[in-house]
């Protein structure tokens, strides 16, 4: 989505000093939001502690987070269920998006095609409007995560 805003400002004939003051500006108020179908693999990963990763299995918490411009996951919401998780999930991303002007949204998914169809068709309704992009989630990332991550990314500009 930078590159694509990137362009825009060169297409827009932008010069150098402009289209990266814009993007870093772009950069710095964008959001990504993942929702985690299971802890196992951030607690194997020493991403969580394991007795965090262990209460937080037994308890069916589901966690969404998000990422600082520092690059640090810091969660933003914990649901006990699937649907909940999809929901606040969902929430976070129309909030950020809806107080914003000019924005790009991204579902990204890691090997569930069935929540991340339901995630792109609610951000469709929410917002006919505007293109959505779409991709898988990157293997460096689904190391940490395991399978079934949905993301959300919100791009400001």
């Amino acid at each position: 989505m930078i590159a694509a805003y990137a362009e825009d400002l060169i297409n827009a004939n932008y010069d150098y000093q402009e289209i990266t003051k814009r993007v870093q500006q772009s950069v710095l108020k964008s959001k990504v939001y993942f929702y985690i179908a299971t802890l196992k693999y951030l607690r194997i990963g020493g991403r969580i502690g394991k007795v965090a990763g262990m209460v937080g299995s037994v308890l069916n918490i589901k966690p969404v987070i998000s990422c600082d411009s520092d690059g640090i996951y810091y969660p933003v919401a914990k649901a006990r269920s699937e649907k909940k998780a999809i929901s606040r999930l969902l929430k976070l991303a129309i909030e950020d998006a809806s107080t914003n002007e000019s924005f790009r949204l991204a579902v990204v998914q890691g090997n569930d095609k069935a929540i991340s169809s339901h995630v792109l068709t609610e951000l469709r309704n929410s917002f006919p409007k505007h293109t959505i992009y779409t991709g898988d989630v990157s293997p460096a990332l689904c190391v940490h995560t395991g399978p079934g991550l949905i993301g959300i990314a919100v791009q400001i500009y």
